[in-house]
């Protein structure tokens, strides 16, 4: 099993993520013993202060210090981008700062309104590229309006990004119900660690994902685990179009309204 982790924070020293070398190798060789063999590296955009420009000879240097320790891990560069920036900067820039270069644009979906995701998502679509949604089960209107979600999502309009931890029960109750429904549905196209730290502070979000692979293959199958942390992934970075998965169970997914819908992802 060679997992590809498409949102972690290893790169040391530029946002929340480790503030040294040991930090991020650490979490390298975390990885690598809980199955992952590539990892995206997407550390936060902040306008003003960090903005990536300096990311690939950082991605190089720590890629170095991977392979002078012996561990096992292929670094892509990434970035998790917030909405704002993305109303504000050109397609070239999106572009770069998309998973391996090829088109997939990681968003933020920190806490905003229906209304702000959709026109984040629309301007980066109208950009020709995809985007992601990371972790919308953590978002208090995905909770609560689950069905403009999924709407957004059958549309066209972008791809879902659930973290382990939310899987786990790492960030209680009414996450795990959010991402679940999620599931059930058809509508997570990838689980990704959004790792921090090897642990220390952030225990609930390790860069490992074995766990959460064997928790889905028993609860949707083998055929989903692999596809939302291998097939899909691996997709992503290659520059191709995610698999769509079937709804876990219609009783489960009929909330959605969904079922008899067409899930064909339009080309702008």
């Amino acid at each position: 099993m060679r997992l590809t982790d498409t949102h972690c924070h290893i790169m040391y020293g530029v946002d929340d993520g480790p503030d040294e070398p040991e930090g991020s190798l650490a979490m390298a060789a975390m990885a690598a013993a809980g199955g992952i063999g590539t990892v995206v590296a997407t550390p936060h955009i902040v306008e003003g202060l960090y903005e990536g420009e300096d990311r690939a000879r950082q991605l190089q240097e720590l890629q170095r210090e991977l392979d002078g320790a012996g561990i096992d891990v292929k670094l892509l560069a990434g970035a998790e981008v917030p909405m704002s920036y993305c109303l504000t900067v050109t397609a070239a820039r999106l572009g770069e700062l998309s998973i391996n270069g090829n088109g997939f644009l990681l968003m933020e979906t920190a806490e905003a309104t229906f209304q702000q995701l959709r026109r984040a998502a629309y301007q980066v679509r109208l950009q020709g590229l995809y985007p992601i949604f990371a972790h919308p089960e953590r978002t208090s209107f995905v909770q609560e309006h689950p069905r403009d979600f999924a709407g957004l999502l059958t549309a066209g309009d972008g791809f879902c990004q659930v973290t382990a931890a939310s899987l786990e029960g790492g960030f209680g109750k009414r996450v795990l119900r959010a991402a679940e429904e999620l599931l059930d549905g058809g509508l997570v196209h990838l689980i990704a660690s959004d790792a921090h730290s090897a642990g220390e502070y952030s225990s609930n979000r390790t860069p490992a994902l074995s766990q959460c692979f064997e928790l889905v293959r028993k609860k949707y199958g083998g055929e989903t685990a692999r596809l939302l942390l291998e097939e899909n992934p691996e997709k992503v970075i290659q520059g191709e179009m995610p698999c769509q998965p079937p709804p876990a169970d219609a009783r489960k997914a009929r909330w959605l309204g969904l079922l008899k819908k067409g899930r064909h992802f339009r080309r702008l």
